[in-house]
């Protein structure tokens, strides 16, 4: 009787699944797997945006400004023309035709670097000029900034409060500003409490905007660098 079972157990095997349905399920769980992808990916843009929403201004200028470092010399370059385009329609003139300097960032170094940490000499009016190359803040009201030109750099501390500007004008003119730009700082000397040479800000003019900062930083010629540090700044 066994032996019957057996034949009949190989006379009659088990049937695999049609290579279709095998085909079908794999596609399934394909579908499926993407659909939880973009769950996810929906899931965290949603919490993406309560965040910024519930941070407080500061902290998106702070996110702005680390998205520019990040930001593809292409997409930098839109963005710049857009701001460009707002102040214009503003009336703004991003372009101003000089800016008086009083002396070189290297005399600034040479003259005021004997200073004691912490001293500020709020009436003294000095007005240097250079290139942008790094800006930082620690909320909307206290910006720092990298000025160079010429072989020489400086600190610039530019605080709302020792600012021509009212504090909303001062932030919104603060975020607008981006590394590589040319500008000309009018303030007073002084060092930090860390010791650091800076000059405080009282205005910022700005002389011309780059375009795009990984391509423009090479055009800063020993021409328009002579420019930068002389007693007139022209564009």
């Amino acid at each position: 009787m066994a032996d019957v079972d057996a034949t009949i157990s190989i006379d009659n095997p088990v049937s695999a699944p049609p290579e279709s349905d095998v085909l079908s399920k794999n596609a399934r769980k394909k579908e499926l797997k993407n659909k939880q992808k973009e769950e996810e990916r929906r899931r965290k843009e949603e919490e993406k945006e309560k965040k910024a929403a519930s941070m407080p201004k500061s902290a998106v200028q702070k996110q702005s400004a680390a998205d520019d470092e990040d930001m593809d010399p292409t997409q930098y370059f839109e963005n710049r023309l857009k701001t460009l385009a707002t102040h214009k329609a503003a009336g703004m003139n991003p372009y101003p035709h000089k800016f008086h300097v009083s002396m070189s960032i290297l005399e600034y170094i040479e003259k005021y670097e004997s200073l004691n940490s912490g001293d500020h000499l709020e009436d003294v009016q000095v007005s240097l000029a250079g290139r942008l190359m790094n800006k930082r803040s620690s909320s909307s009201k206290l910006f720092f900034y990298d000025l160079h030109g010429t072989g020489g750099k400086v600190q610039v501390m530019a605080d709302a409060r020792r600012s021509d500007l009212d504090e909303a004008e001062f932030s919104k003119y603060h975020s607008g500003v981006k590394r590589g730009d040319i500008v000309g700082i009018v303030g007073f000397p002084g060092k930090s409490k860390r010791g650091e040479l800076s000059i405080f800000s009282k205005n910022i003019h700005g002389a011309f905007s780059l375009s795009s900062y990984d391509a423009k930083a090479k055009e800063c010629s020993c021409c328009r660098e002579r420019q930068c540090e002389g007693k007139t700044l022209l564009y």
